[in-house]
């Protein structure tokens, strides 16, 4: 119900000025209980999938938006089923008053989820500053009561995120492909088609010409609502099946290349080892002609020839020597503890989402508290605040993340917090040249290549770690 401080009960008598809405309609009450019926089933389905997918960071923001829109609606929900029950006793105003907060504080998070989507990820201080502003104009409008001013409070919202955000998406970042197409699509579905109820609803008075039209679109406020969160839920979950499937096909990867790495060493080793044993075999036939054709010159016409005597059962057995082969780790080390009894964290830089979401199954498998960052300037801002005690135990980063790169944030770490240098793994891709190369040798850091093994980040990491760490 998108028509903020709603009606409770239509009575012709009723004074209180958030009693009706603008004087134009009156809420169909079976369209706010079948909104809120929607919003619920919405929610306990993504908590479910939570579950089922094991993608609770992409899933998490979602969660919190449909949680805000089911409470939002929650109060009216209560009032309308006190009207339809044809009681004398009303519904309290005040279920009412979290209405309009909760769906600005639902816009909000919306928006940061399709940000989220998109592998632009701001700051948890920047989020949650947005996300109580939003909660504190509604709550004043509240107070306020004045219609007008929910309206056009929502509308704008609405209009913003709904309509503004997936343009500015489409048309700055390129990286929303896959799964990202249907969401910013039914976003912008979901702004054309119940901005026109909102004006309707909230400004429907003013308008003379063809009220029937205004009417009918006031009075399907409710139920277009319902029809554009169902388009939006299934967009949401198409992409966190996608993700899920490309992570889960990004890790058996990388686990069919140790695999691979591993059988080819086992085979070298394996040939290394015949090819020695073949070697003493040649050798001590050699050794055995040798000596017979010696034995045989020596020997007196009436002496039978000597042959030599097979080594007895007693006689320790020759060591033949082969190469040794190195053990290969295909888990990542325990990350430690901190000095509060918690797990350290690694912080993981990369501005492509696919990739960060990979890293983040490996680490989190491996038992890891896992931070992201989509630039190298987040990344940075975040390491120069965080005290000792807070610090990552790894930054794993992308040399060519968005922004100053990885280069930038080595030269600023290097100035104002050269403690974290010894905890860089920086991460190459094909695109990496000589220049990069030579980068990294100067800068003693140790690297991962990219599509990432776990053997690799594994070893990496044990290094940066130290025997401490280990």
């Amino acid at each position: 119900m998108w028509r903020g401080a709603p009606l409770l009960i239509h009575d012709e008598d009723a004074t209180h000025p958030g009693d009706y809405l603008t004087g134009l309609v009156a809420p169909d009450p079976i369209g706010v209980l079948v909104q809120w019926s929607s919003s619920v089933l919405l929610l306990l389905f993504f908590l479910r999938l939570r579950r089922v997918q094991a993608r609770g960071p992409l899933l998490r923001t979602w969660i919190a938006a449909w949680a805000v829109l089911a409470l939002s609606l929650s109060g009216i929900a209560v009032a309308a089923i006190v009207g339809m029950m044809d009681v004398t006793v009303e519904a309290p105003h005040w279920l009412q008053s979290w209405y309009l907060p909760g769906r600005m504080l639902f816009i909000g998070l919306v928006g940061m989820g399709a940000f989220e989507a998109v592998g632009r990820i701001g700051s948890r201080a920047g989020r949650t500053a947005v996300a109580v502003g939003l909660a504190a104009i509604g709550a004043l409008a509240t107070i306020v009561d004045q219609p007008e001013l929910s309206g056009s409070l929502l509308i704008a919202g609405t209009l913003a995120v709904f309509v503004g955000v997936p343009i500015a998406i489409t048309s700055i970042d390129r990286r929303a492909r896959g799964g990202r197409v249907p969401l910013l699509a039914s976003m912008l579905l979901f702004g054309l088609i119940t901005i026109p109820c909102l004006v309707a609803a909230y400004f429907g008075r003013a308008t003379e010409a063809r009220p029937g039209i205004v009417a009918a679109l006031a009075d399907s406020g409710d139920y277009v609502t319902v029809v554009a969160l169902l388009v939006l839920g299934a967009a949401v979950t198409i992409m966190v099946l996608e993700d899920t499937a490309r992570g889960a096909r990004h890790l058996e990867g990388s686990r069919a290349r140790d695999h691979a790495e591993a059988e080819a060493r086992l085979a070298a080793a394996t040939a290394a080892t015949n090819s020695a044993v073949a070697a003493v075999r040649a050798s001590a036939d050699a050794d055995r002609v040798a000596f017979e054709r010696r034995l045989g010159e020596l020997s007196a016409p009436s002496l039978a020839p000597v042959r030599p005597s097979r080594p007895r059962a007693e006689d320790p057995p020759v060591p033949m020597r082969a190469p040794p082969v190195q053990a290969r780790s295909v888990t990542l080390p325990a990350p430690p503890h901190r000095g509060d009894g918690t797990k350290a964290e690694v912080l993981l830089v990369d501005d492509e989402a696919e990739e960060r979401s990979a890293l983040a199954r490996i680490f989190g498998r491996g038992g890891w508290a896992v931070r992201e960052a989509s630039t190298a300037e987040e990344a940075l801002a975040w390491l120069l605040s965080v005290g000792a005690h807070t610090a990552p135990a790894v930054v794993l980063c992308d040399l060519g993340v968005a922004g100053m790169g990885g280069r930038g944030m080595y030269d600023h770490l290097r100035r104002e917090r050269p403690e974290f240098l010894a905890r860089l793994i920086f991460s190459l891709d094909d695109t990496a040249d000589a220049s990069d190369i030579d980068f990294l040798a100067a800068a003693r850091c140790q690297s991962v290549r990219k599509p990432f093994a776990v053997g690799d980040i594994g070893r990496a990491v044990e290094i940066v770690l130290g025997p401490a760490g280990g």
